[in-house]
């Protein structure tokens, strides 16, 4: 390992080693450590940590400097929260994990306005102050004393009076809790060895073992998991299960979301009753938005029953289905994960499936509803037109074709250019392997 590299590892440590008493006074930080945080925020890191650690500045200038670097990684998904020059970050790591704020913005919409709400996972406070600016109450729970802090601190920041931070075990304190209109929890996904995990009776808090508490105290779960949850581990898991939704940002699926009806309510469901809803959010949302509790920008919605997520008995295309004017249909991330192409054709007339493998449609239509890009075919190549493209400018896509994206791109010698695409597919029952040069419409 490289000096550089060593001396990066010791900062990281020394940098995540925030102190208690670091949190306790947030209230009384003086402009001094603001304006350090302003002055600095494009330095780099490991080089301001060096040069001033062992400097009598009257704020702790670890704090200071874990809040340039979360700001740095919170430049897109928490803009509306930067613009507050007082609100602070308790680590890096809540930073990394926290929720979107379109993402944030749904979980308010599922939540409902005037509602008594309860966030058992609080972290860093985002799903909280969301869902407050519409809601009657919200109580945020936190185990992590630097977190519950945070949010104390930043919920006076941003001016809201009808969050309660509490600082306790979710999974004691639900048993003495009252009662809420919704709760909303996160666990985390990595086990007592830090390890990552996908399954949610793997997760901490363990919901699936947990989640009876839960229902007895609300009339509705929400549970976010990872986007790489297998959705028909859920209902087998948690029977109780009503709706799985998908939350994809600008066609990246970002979590999957379980609901479950709780108190009064409370029963189990077959496959064909539970929903799997897939949306796709816009990623710029306006801090005043937000605060007005507006719905977030959904720029399309799939829906389907979980019976349906299959591709068996779509229809699959031909070669008279690739001619120039034709549409290639690539679905969100979410579609991509639950499949449902059966139920794409059928709500879309004239789609056709590229290949029982190839998770790609063709059109002969344009329809600007399809919940996914689309591209306009202008040719199908040939080895003497794929030679002529050296140098030219095009973005590239695979689906069950020999090559990656990053190696057929670089074969050709392209340039990158976001409107104009080369698709490398098998095509067809007989699993035909072409390339088409597109155009990109949506």
């Amino acid at each position: 390992m490289e000096i550089r590299e060593i001396e990066s590892t010791v900062l990281y440590i020394f940098l995540s080693e925030i102190r208690y008493k670091d949190m306790k006074n947030l209230d009384s930080l003086p402009q001094d450590f603001y304006e350090y945080v302003e002055k600095n925020i494009f330095s780099d890191c490991d080089s301001l940590i060096l040069k001033d650690r062992d400097k009598d500045y009257p704020f702790p200038v670890t704090l200071a400097i874990t809040q340039i670097r979360c700001r740095r990684k919170t430049v897109s998904k928490l803009s509306w929260l930067n613009c507050y020059r007082g609100f602070i970050y308790p680590c890096e790591q809540v930073a990394e994990q926290s929720t979107h704020q379109s993402v944030a913005l749904y979980h308010a919409m599922l939540a409902g306005s005037g509602k008594r709400i309860a966030d058992l996972t609080a972290g860093l406070g985002v799903d909280a102050f969301t869902m407050a600016f519409i809601s009657e109450k919200v109580t945020a729970v936190e185990y992590d004393p630097l977190r519950a802090a945070a949010i104390r601190h930043n919920a006076d920041v941003i001016n809201i009076d009808n969050l309660t931070v509490v600082h306790a075990d979710c999974t004691e304190w639900i048993r003495t809790a009252p009662e809420f209109d919704v709760v909303f929890i996160d666990p985390a996904r990595r086990d007592d060895t830090g390890a990552r995990t996908f399954r949610l009776s793997d997760s901490l808090p363990n919901v699936v073992g947990f989640r009876h508490e839960i229902l007895s105290k609300t009339k509705l779960l929400i549970v976010k998991a990872s986007p790489f949850l297998d959705i028909t581990s859920v209902v087998r898991e948690m029977p109780e299960t009503k709706e799985i939704h998908l939350v994809c940002v600008k066609g990246e699926c970002k979590e999957v979301l379980v609901i479950m009806p709780g108190k009064i309510q409370e029963q189990t469901y077959r496959s064909d009753d539970v929903t799997v809803k897939i949306v796709d959010l816009s990623h710029e949302v306006d801090s005043n938005r937000i605060r007005a509790g507006a719905e977030p920008g959904i720029i399309s919605s799939f829906e389907c029953s979980l019976s349906e997520t299959w591709n068996k008995g779509a229809p699959i295309a031909d070669g008279e289905d690739i001619v120039p004017g034709h549409y290639i249909c690539d679905p969100n991330a979410g579609i991509h994960k639950i499949g449902a192409g059966s139920r794409l054709c059928r709500d879309f007339p004239g789609l056709k499936r590229l290949g029982p493998n190839t998770d790609l449609y063709v059109s002969p239509v344009y329809n600007d509803e399809f919940p996914g890009r689309i591209f306009r075919i202008d040719r199908q190549t040939d080895k003497k037109y794929m030679k002529s493209l050296k140098g030219e400018g095009r973005s590239v896509i695979t689906r069950n074709y020999p090559l990656q994206a990053s190696k057929l791109k670089a074969s050709l010698g392209l340039r990158e250019d976001d409107s104009k695409f080369i698709i490398g597919m098998r095509m067809g029952n007989n699993d035909k392997t072409i390339i088409l040069d597109c155009t990109r419409i949506k």
